[in-house]
């Protein structure tokens, strides 16, 4: 028994010394600080996996708007494409219907082109289509009136900006 005494008073003296320890002011602000100290280290933790997820989510949409984006823009080229072999296969069909106009609609047509070709030019949309158009109906315009002469004048206005293989190459009669 007078061990277990020794023991209850070890105790007792051992329990007193961690009581006190633990009501000290020190004591309080070591743990307050350890806690602190715990529970930064956690929302340090969670906001930077918030942010990689976040990261990962805009990553994911942005290269979603870039691949639409490029989707887009290749449709755009094809369709040009397109409507460039349209042009290139229309300069080279012909139906043979051009020559059985009279001349007030050679006239007319003459006309309309260099209107619609003027229109097009300050747009910056000219094709090659247009000036076949262009110089065929030329080809085929002989002027008898003021008004007539002044559209050949226009033409000679037109045709002054193009080059050599606008102006040339796309002649319907080259031989």
């Amino acid at each position: 028994m007078i061990c277990t005494r020794k023991y209850e008073e070890y105790f007792t003296r051992y329990a007193s010394k961690v009581y006190s320890y633990l009501v000290s002011v020190e004591a309080k602000k070591s743990f307050v600080d350890v806690y602190e100290e715990k529970y930064l280290e956690r929302e340090s933790e969670a906001t930077k996996n918030k942010a990689l997820i976040q990261g990962r989510i805009t990553g994911q949409i942005l290269a979603k708007k870039g691949a639409r984006e490029f989707g887009e823009e290749l449709d755009n080229q094809q369709e040009e494409q397109q409507q460039s072999r349209k042009d290139i296969n229309t300069l080279f069909e012909s139906d043979g219907s051009d020559e059985l106009e009279d001349d007030e609609t050679i006239i007319q047509t003459f006309r309309n082109r260099i209107f619609n070709f003027t229109y097009q030019y300050f747009k910056g949309d000219t094709s090659l289509h247009l000036i076949r158009e262009l110089n065929k109906s030329k080809e085929r315009f002989n002027p008898k009136t003021l008004g007539g002469y002044l559209d050949v004048v226009s033409y000679e206005l037109i045709s002054k900006d193009m080059d050599y293989n606008e102006k040339n190459a796309l002649n319907t009669d080259s031989a």
